[in-house]
């Protein structure tokens, strides 16, 4: 994954997530020194550096065309590289309101029982319902109202 932020963490974003492009160069992959870490259903799991850099996991899937993919469900490249672009935009939030101190902090639900609940701790990471979710805390203690996110 890219060390540096996403350009944006928005709901958009959440609900779209796109991987940006590998700054790494492959070419640069020490093959000499790289482990097979694991393999399963989708490919395999290389533990590799490239040049200088790293360790870094790489995976390598074995289809490489979502057409030939014959189950249904999703191409397990492209839901990697969703889940990679989620991991970091996640990042990018925490960082972001670690910067910032307290005044906008990352609300979850601390014990999440419903669909519901799931989906507003995962949105709860985008920037502008971060920040909305502080304002409405701040107004609620100003009233003396509790809601625990």
């Amino acid at each position: 994954m890219d060390e540096n932020p996403p350009r944006s963490w928005k709901v958009a974003d959440f609900r779209e997530p796109r991987l940006r492009r590998c700054n790494l160069d492959l070419d640069s992959v020490d093959w000499e020194h790289a482990n097979v870490v694991g393999a399963g259903m989708d490919g395999f799991v290389w533990r590799v550096y490239f040049g200088d850099k790293g360790p870094y996991a790489l995976k390598l899937f074995w289809d490489p065309d979502p057409h030939d993919v014959k189950q249904a469900g999703s191409f397990a490249a492209q839901r990697e590289c969703q889940n990679a672009a989620l991991l970091q935009m996640i990042r990018a939030s925490v960082d972001q309101a670690t910067a910032e101190g307290s005044k906008t902090p990352v609300l979850v639900l601390a014990d999440p029982s419903t669909l519901e609940d799931a989906k507003a701790n995962f949105f709860g990471f985008a920037e502008e319902v971060r920040r909305t979710r502080m304002r409405k805390q701040v107004l609620m203690a100003m009233r003396g109202q509790r809601r625990t996110w």
